[in-house]
């Protein structure tokens, strides 16, 4: 009996071990004002958490969700505020990692819903690849920047109207920032 009981527990903390840092959680939090010289003044306020399994050492999923209200003031026209609720799921690759820097490729589908104030409401869907880098703070807790993107999106706006566009941000500029947490 004291020998099942030791291999139980035994397996028991094997168990817990395998499961040890296989969760993650994260997000990013936004905020932008731009006011140029006699044009319209624009706010948007963003949140993204995030939530993910680490499939292995290089690779993980993760399924996000984002909100985000963007207010827009036109001293010629009616303001236009507009509010989005987004659903992404991703897949990052580890292609490289030096000391507590890893880069990453990681590929996106996106659901967006957008709703404007006293107008039109649309949805859009997205495919992209963005290249993305982490820090890691410690052995639990890191920043990740992404740096652009390439991908294809379609909106169907609820008039009939729709688009479609295919396209790359390739610039220098880091598309978002934010932290992550492994459990």
């Amino acid at each position: 009996m004291k020998k099942l009981l030791i291999a139980a527990v035994m397996l028991a903390a094997v168990s817990v071990n395998g499961f040890a840092y296989s969760f993650f959680v994260g997000g990013e939090l936004g905020i932008e004002s731009i006011t140029p010289n006699k044009g319209d003044s624009n706010t948007t306020f963003s949140v993204s958490p995030y939530v993910g399994y680490l499939l292995n050492d290089k690779s993980d999923i993760s399924i996000g969700f984002s909100y985000s209200d963007n207010g827009t003031v036109d001293p010629d026209a009616e303001d236009k505020d507009e509010s989005s609720f987004g659903v992404t799921l991703a897949y990052e690759y580890a292609i490289a990692s030096v000391d507590k820097l890893t880069f990453y490729i990681s590929p996106t589908l996106t659901y967006t819903s957008t709703s404007v104030k006293d107008g039109d409401a649309y949805s859009s869907y997205e495919i992209a690849v963005a290249p993305n880098v982490q820090y890691a703070l410690s052995e639990r807790v890191g920043l990740i920047a992404t740096l652009g993107f390439a991908g294809i999106s379609y909106e169907a706006i609820e008039d009939g109207d729709s688009t479609f566009t295919f396209g790359a941000n390739g610039n220098d500029t880091i598309t978002s920032i934010g932290f992550y947490f492994n459990f």
